[in-house]
């Protein structure tokens, strides 16, 4: 992350590519592996680094944290819409 700061002159990284931009402008959430390759194999384990955007018109910081800090709360709270992201248990 330390390297992005000084490579470009565009902060976020939703704007660092036009194409990544356009997706989160038009109310998509974007995401990678922030390695670009995929996560890190350690003993008996993986280490997942993800950076992601959205944009979310007409919601404040308070709102955001609101929501995500909200560890118990159930899932069809966070996704009103009723999808729901299910984790692979390969």
């Amino acid at each position: 992350m330390e390297q992005t700061l000084h490579v470009s002159e565009i902060f976020l990284w939703s704007d660092q590519l036009q194409e990544r931009a356009q997706h989160v402008a038009r109310g998509k959430v974007v995401a990678e592996f922030w390695s670009g390759r995929g996560p890190d194999k350690v003993p008996y384990g993986l280490i997942h680094d993800w950076i992601a955007a959205a944009f979310l018109p007409a919601t404040t910081i308070q709102q955001i944290f609101a929501v995500i800090q909200d560890y118990d709360s159930p899932q069809k709270d966070l996704y009103p819409g009723g999808d729901r992201l299910e984790a692979d248990s390969a």
